[in-house]
């Protein structure tokens, strides 16, 4: 692409990567199930070459009215003149297993018929990220988002989380489910500039295991207030659903009391639709949050991916 003129593209499709357990990705927001923006990899040598290759090609097809399949209806697709980076890489995208404790009816883990292709061979990533770090491929300033399954199980969680928060000026969104206490997290504040978030969605045991699948609630609040004495940027997710939306009272209450400052909000992205009852109560939800001095966040790239209409739906109930 021409870098001195404007051109759709979006940060993630320009210097992005994702690891998924299917190969590596071009976006890590991508429900594009043609294999356009795959490339297939299970560990060993990263196949360079073959992604930046295969990033043109669809950045050239996302000039074109159809767009990509990898992109096409996606609100991160914008026309601007985008900068020429000196890294390859500078946002990194960990979601590599479908391992997880949980069996929350949102996820695909949940989808009849899923099996995880890696399901029992979950490759290596420190070896190849550290050595993109050091032939200067990875930013030093990287994003670094994990995602999952749940990143805390990883054998190489500990060594990799140590290795973001001690090298370069990396910054990390790390979503966990709360149910493992990381022995490194408990003792570790992550570096300025970094997040990390639960997805709690309830504020009872009973709805905790209706969406969750497991009856463990108590124990992720404990953790919960844990982490949240430690970790400047502690966030709690709150998914609304029709399943929890009768809860959102309840939950602002209980967050405040264990020292939550920051709720991010989303929604079910499985509905069908998501009706004036689920909308009204995420209004609910940030209005209280509000109240009781809680921070909220929209999830990103939750909102974004069902676009304009939801959002702007939100933002004008709360004027």
């Amino acid at each position: 692409m021409d870098y001195n003129k404007e051109f759709y593209s979006c940060s993630i499709l320009e210097d992005g990567l994702s690891f998924d357990r299917i190969g590596v990705t071009m976006c890590c927001c991508s429900f594009d199930k043609s294999g356009e923006g795959i490339i297939p990899y299970n560990g060993g040598e990263l196949p360079i070459q073959k992604i930046l290759e295969r990033k043109e090609k669809i950045r050239q097809l996302n000039q074109t009215p159809e767009r990509s399949n990898n992109c096409r209806g996606c609100g991160n697709l914008t026309l601007k003149k985008w900068r020429e980076n000196k890294y390859l890489f500078n946002k990194l995208t960990i979601t590599h297993t479908a391992h997880c404790q949980l069996k929350c009816f949102y996820c695909y883990n949940s989808d009849e018929g899923f099996v995880s292709e890696n399901f029992g061979q979950v490759y290596n990533l420190f070896p190849v990220i550290k050595e993109l770090y050091e032939n200067k491929q990875l930013s030093p300033d990287s994003f670094i988002f994990w995602g999952g399954g749940e990143p805390t199980i990883l054998k190489e969680f500990e060594e990799l989380i140590d290795f973001f928060n001690t090298e370069g000026n990396f910054r990390q969104r790390l979503n966990t489910n709360g149910v493992k206490l990381s022995e490194y997290l408990s003792n570790h504040p992550l570096k300025e500039g970094s997040d990390m978030t639960c997805s709690v969605d309830s504020a009872t045991r009973e709805t905790y295991h209706k969406i969750k699948g497991v009856d463990c609630s108590d124990k992720v609040w404990s953790n919960l207030e844990k982490y949240a004495k430690l970790q400047p940027a502690f966030t709690v997710k709150y998914i609304v659903m029709q399943e929890n939306l009768h809860e959102v009272e309840l939950f602002a209450k209980r967050a405040k009391s264990i020292g939550i400052k920051r709720v991010m909000y989303d929604l079910n992205h499985k509905a069908s639709e998501q009706n004036d009852e689920v909308i009204n109560a995420v209004v609910t939800l940030i209005r209280l949050c509000n109240e009781n001095g809680i921070i909220t966040i929209p999830a990103t790239p939750g909102l974004t991916y069902l676009g304009e209409k939801v959002k702007t739906k939100i933002e004008n109930l709360l004027k």
